[in-house]
């Protein structure tokens, strides 16, 4: 099984990974996209990744690269071993980012390539539990700038409600290229008044196949 979590900045996903690490058994291998810590090749694309010498067409295709490192050299050794991934970050981020917000490829190349990662891994496509964080835009922007203020006291450019609102609107359209063109389980859950504990409640719930609980 895959568990993925994703969503936009501020949605939670980094927290509740570190929640279901300290709750889960020993068969599960967490990671995350780019720059996975199980291989040096994905950690040096990640470096390269956010050089800013690095153009965002090259960038691009770094990142394709690196999903695909991750899956044959960490993800599918680790399912051969009835191990559960846990994964932040996923081809839909790949989509917000390198197409909606930074227009390094077209559109149709884009989903082109989502659509021919799907088909090399089709055999596993059914073990992944796509899991999308939602959140509203006034918690999304409080998260955030409290996190920058955290990591810059000496003082940072406010995160807005209207820059939340239009991050959601991406991934809502990434979504939608998700389910019309790459079929795979996913579920919403709602971040935004709820506990740690209860969406990693809910999220087990829902990917019942594997009890990682003691």
């Amino acid at each position: 099984m895959i568990i993925i979590l994703e969503g936009p900045d501020g949605c939670g996903k980094t927290t509740i990974a570190d929640e279901i690490r300290k709750q889960s058994k020993d068969n599960l291998l967490a990671t995350r996209c780019p720059g996975s810590e199980y291989s040096s090749v994905c950690k040096g694309l990640r470096l390269m990744m956010f050089d800013e010498k690095t153009s965002h067409r090259a960038q691009y295709h770094m990142i394709w690269a690196d999903f695909y490192q991750m899956f044959d050299t960490v993800i599918i050794p680790a399912l051969k071993l009835n191990k559960v991934v846990l994964l932040e970050r996923f081809i839909t981020s790949t989509y917000v980012y390198q197409y909606l917000l930074k227009n390094s490829m077209e559109k149709y190349s884009v989903i082109s390539d989502m659509v021919d990662f799907k088909n090399r891994y089709l055999e596993f496509w059914n073990q992944i539990f796509y899991f999308y964080l939602e959140v509203n835009p006034e918690e999304m922007s409080r998260r955030i700038n409290e996190r920058k203020n955290t990591d810059d006291p000496s003082g940072f450019d406010k995160w807005s409600s209207e820059n939340s609102r239009r991050m959601i609107q991406y991934y809502e359209e990434a979504l939608v290229i998700l389910k019309s063109h790459l079929h795979i389980n996913s579920y919403r859950i709602d971040t935004t008044n709820r506990t740690i504990k209860q969406i990693v409640k809910e999220i087990y719930y829902v990917a019942n196949r594997v009890n990682l609980y003691e």
